[in-house]
């Protein structure tokens, strides 16, 4: 608003050690995408610095709960199973961390998660190609890897019976958006570091350790482990007397480097069982496990967060696996991990 990409020198978070901007020639800037700034830019503009991104979260969160019922109708399941899903996704896994917690890392991952699952019900309905494409394109405006989203679409474009002609078309129009957005955000690189390439990730004002691991390169393999471990297998901390081994209230909090996908969500063991040859399915679990790929290989861990954040990013289609491997019908024995789901995340958010 003030035609600058740099935030004033005044600003008062700038006192913060490690307060997570990029500093270049004297200027301070944000490294994560432009998007949910744009998004903020009216709201600003007529209420002032004032407003809170949080109101924009909690209208979103409210959309993602209509959209997720939708999809999961569009899977045959009825208007009770559909609104269990919904509840699932949005209260008994990761997002309700990013979306309780009005943080700017987290208030850009209830963006990024809004566009993707907007993507996927489009496609699910009515299939409108453009549509698709500008979602995908304000995600990866967003979250820059979400660019390997668009795998999913175009591999399902691609397996549609029509004409060749008509699939170039399709993905003419997923693709089309997507590329503008990227020359857009190598402009915006550009204007601000002089490196299409620069974003602001290799100059963050982080704290030691992760700028230890920064030291091996923003990806590498050697950041697979570590990740693997927060995504899949850490578990909440035991509170405990001082000088015993005697748990005291609340018991157990989350550990802020992250919870395991199976701690946070254990309805996702049925994965397990989605009908392999389901094209949605394929699709889905390929692209999911091609993000997964650009998570793990990530220095950044996500910390702090509640649960391992970062996995947000193929969790939609995580859901429509789900959806699939259910079939239409959610056991009374989903519903019971549902129930302890929910109640677990809201244990760990309130113990935060």
């Amino acid at each position: 608003l003030n035609g600058r990409l740099y935030f004033g020198n005044n600003a008062p978070f700038l006192q913060i050690p490690f307060n997570n901007t990029a500093l270049w020639a004297g200027r301070y800037y944000w490294p994560l995408g432009p998007f949910p700034a744009i998004i903020l830019l009216p709201f600003v503009a007529i209420f002032g610095t004032a407003f809170l991104q949080g109101y924009v979260s909690f209208f979103l969160t409210i959309l993602n709960f209509y959209l997720l019922h939708k999809i999961a109708k569009k899977f045959n399941f009825n208007n009770n199973n559909s609104l269990w899903l919904a509840f699932f996704f949005i209260f008994g896994t990761i997002y309700l961390g990013v979306a309780a917690l009005s943080y700017s890392w987290y208030f850009a991952q209830v963006m990024a998660t809004t566009f993707l699952i907007l993507s996927l019900n489009e496609f699910l309905g009515k299939k409108r190609w453009w549509f698709i494409g500008l979602f995908l394109a304000s995600a990866v405006a967003t979250r820059a890897n979400l660019i390997l989203a668009s795998l999913f679409f175009a591999i399902m474009g691609l397996l549609e019976n029509i004409s060749w002609k008509k699939k170039a078309k399709n993905l003419f129009f997923i693709f089309l958006p997507i590329f503008i957005v990227i020359l857009l955000l190598f402009l915006y690189n550009w204007a601000r570091f002089g490196n299409i390439f620069e974003a602001g990730y290799l100059l963050q004002n982080i704290p030691p350790a992760p700028a230890a691991d920064r030291t091996y390169g923003l990806f590498n393999l050697k950041h697979v482990p570590g990740n693997l471990f927060f995504l899949l297998f850490r578990g909440p901390d035991p509170v405990i007397v001082p000088g015993t081994y005697i748990l005291t209230l609340p018991y157990i909090i989350p550990n802020k480097m992250g919870l395991g996908i199976f701690f946070t969500s254990p309805l996702f063991i049925y994965l397990f069982s989605a009908p392999l040859r389901n094209k949605l399915v394929i699709a889905s679990a390929i692209t999911a496990l091609l993000l997964l790929l650009s998570i793990i290989t990530y220095y950044g861990i996500g910390a702090e967060q509640l649960g391992y954040r970062y996995a947000l990013d193929f969790y939609p289609f995580l859901f429509v696996i789900l959806c699939a491997a259910f079939s239409g019908k959610l056991p009374i024995k989903a519903k019971i991990l549902i129930f302890f789901s929910i109640l677990f995340n809201w244990y760990m958010l309130l113990n935060f």
